[in-house]
């Protein structure tokens, strides 16, 4: 599908982003190899869709209406198109907002001359007509004849040479709208469940996603309010000075589900978080160490009584300690605790 189509397609409500994928994560290196990797036409991976009347929760504000018929999933493929949808657009994709962009990786600059791609640096860029964003080249508000009026008002000589390495490289840049994504399908006879599995074997045998992101995309299939109840919770312990990831919250459900204490938690967070991320332990707000822990009746009784918890259920509490100590938390006087 040509990448053209496919903005198109966002625009006009027909492919949309399942609510259990994960959230834009790109950064900018991730974004400028990509442009340069268009530009040179170099392969740069397919796409995977899902055509279904049926869809799961949809990412964004747009609500499914079965009027509408049978619609694209993007599966597979999410992260490049969010980003050229901002590069070429040079706004969000409908279905995110300001406030779940990480990073917005808007605002990249190419040397026309030479293709070198950069986010803005003024001392090198302010006064150069050779560096344009490259927003406005593919909407085509810069052209490269007005580069080289630039250019001689300036007083840099432009011969014939220039002036068609200066097109060459335009329309270079122009035509990666006209790049294609080779499209994997999966049936539309399929289920959510068949498509969520499909997705799982995409993914896992990559690098791309962490396991508790995986997990995640699987209980937001079936769960589609998790994600957004889960980001809720989060912001309100970061409210209370702990500071941690999604990958936090779904194994703290995990080992709730499966009945396995602290220590496990703790193990799979650290061997698993994402190196930016944050497991099961971690730092809070003010540089002082927390630690979970999955409470059954059995574990933590004398604190389990102090808060006033019920025999019989799991609870997941938040230790912060008043001062640094190589002694594990044994009772409030030690620091703060926040029942999750």
């Amino acid at each position: 599908m040509k990448i053209s189509t496919i903005l198109d397609k966002v625009d006009e409500h027909q492919l949309f982003v399942p609510a259990f994928q994960r959230e834009y994560v790109w950064k900018r290196d991730d974004v400028k190899q990509l442009i340069d990797s268009l530009i040179k036409e170099y392969p740069t991976g397919t796409m995977l869709t899902w055509e279904t009347a049926n869809p799961p929760e949809l990412k964004g504000p747009h609500k499914y209406d079965s009027k509408q018929g049978a619609v694209r999933l993007l599966l597979d493929g999410q992260q490049r198109v969010t980003s050229l949808y901002m590069l070429i657009r040079g706004k969000l994709p409908p279905y995110y907002t300001q406030k779940e962009i990480e990073v917005d990786t808007r605002g990249l600059y190419v040397n026309l001359e030479t293709l070198e791609l950069s986010y803005y640096v003024k001392a090198r860029m302010e006064s150069n007509p050779l560096w344009q964003d490259i927003t406005g080249v593919f909407s085509r508000k810069v052209r490269a004849r007005d580069v080289v009026r630039d250019l001689e008002d300036k007083g840099e000589p432009v011969d014939r040479d220039r002036q068609d390495r200066l097109d060459d490289n335009t329309r270079a840049i122009e035509n990666v709208l006209d790049r294609e994504f080779p499209e994997q399908t999966i049936p539309v006879k399929a289920n959510v469940r068949v498509a969520i599995d499909i997705f799982h074997k995409v993914n896992v045998g990559g690098v791309s996603l962490t396991d508790a992101e995986l997990a995640l995309a699987q209980i937001s299939g079936y769960w589609p309010q998790a994600r957004d109840l889960f980001k809720a919770k989060l912001e309100k312990l970061k409210e209370e000075g702990f500071d941690f990831k999604l990958d936090f919250i779904v194994y703290v459900l995990l080992g709730c589900v499966y009945g396995i204490g602290h220590e496990e938690i703790a193990r799979r967070g650290k061997q698993r978080s994402s190196p930016n991320g944050m497991g099961a332990t971690g730092q809070t707000g003010a540089g002082l160490r927390c630690e979970s822990v999955a409470i059954k009746s059995v574990h933590r009784p004398h604190l389990r009584d102090q808060l006033g918890l019920r025999l019989g259920t799991d609870y997941c509490l938040l230790f912060r300690q008043r001062k640094r100590s190589p002694h594990r938390f044994r009772d409030q006087e030690d620091g703060e605790v926040v029942l999750l």
